[in-house]
């Protein structure tokens, strides 16, 4: 019974202060200067291997990324665009001041707090299980579905750590109709990796139509061996060397 009025208590919290929390809990959140990981790539259509790739990267707390992968004999390259983004979640930089307590001395009196919301509707759907934790699943109504937008958040109820992310964004189609590329939902799953929460796997799917027919994608990204190195040379982020490194 206790356990039971525990989880009422818990799933009461209204929706945006578990939204609002678990961003301030991310803001607060200690952030590795360089990220190193391995990436596993595999993109099936109509369940035939469409593509198979292993790759390094390593990643800069500014966005910049070296990437050698196996599709191009471990030719490398600088990018401020990692497939299939970042490998830990935001607030990153300066935005994470605006999550952050005012602690200078001298500052005014703090009386009221805005936030202004990137989505229509946030609906708690209740407590969930997920790889062993007990969290919020939160339910995010975009304003244009046919824009990148946030549309889910699995939230830690002890912790406020946020575990799965679902978010709509570009799928980059070459060669492929429509020309327009389009928006599909990733599933963004994290967890922790030494001393960091970072992302380890991401999966999408979808369905392109073509001609009076479909053909149907599901792409999955498995990232591994976590390294936190405290420098590098200012070479590996050099724009005009692209030799494997």
């Amino acid at each position: 019974m206790l356990a039971g009025l525990m989880v009422l208590a818990l799933s009461g919290q209204p929706c945006w202060d578990i939204y609002d929390e678990a961003l301030r809990h991310r803001a607060a959140a200690p952030h590795p200067r360089y990220v190193q990981y391995d990436m596993r790539t595999a993109i099936e259509e109509d369940g035939y291997d469409l593509v198979a790739a292993r790759s390094t990267v390593r990643y800069r707390e500014d966005g910049l990324a070296r990437v050698e992968d196996t599709r191009f004999q471990n030719y490398s390259w600088v990018t401020d665009h990692v497939e299939p983004g970042p490998p830990e979640l935001g607030p990153y930089g300066t935005d994470r001041s605006a999550w952050l307590p005012l602690d200078e001395p001298g500052m005014p009196l703090v009386i009221a707090t805005v936030h202004r919301r990137g989505s229509a509707e946030c609906t708690d759907r209740g407590l969930e299980n997920y790889r062993g934790h007990l969290v919020y699943h939160l339910a995010l109504t975009p304003y244009d579905p046919t824009r990148p937008s946030l549309k889910g958040l699995w939230v830690d109820a002890s912790t406020s750590e946020i575990w799965k992310v679902l978010v709509s964004g570009t799928l980059t189609m070459i060669n492929a109709q429509p020309i327009v590329d389009p928006t599909v939902d990733f599933e963004v799953e994290l967890a922790p990796e030494g001393p960091y929460v970072m992302v380890d796997h991401v999966t999408f799917k979808y369905r392109m139509p073509v001609f009076s027919q479909y053909s149907d994608f599901f792409g999955e990204y498995s990232m591994s061996n976590f390294q936190y190195p405290a420098t590098m040379p200012a070479s590996m982020w050099a724009l005009s060397n692209h030799d494997a490194v």
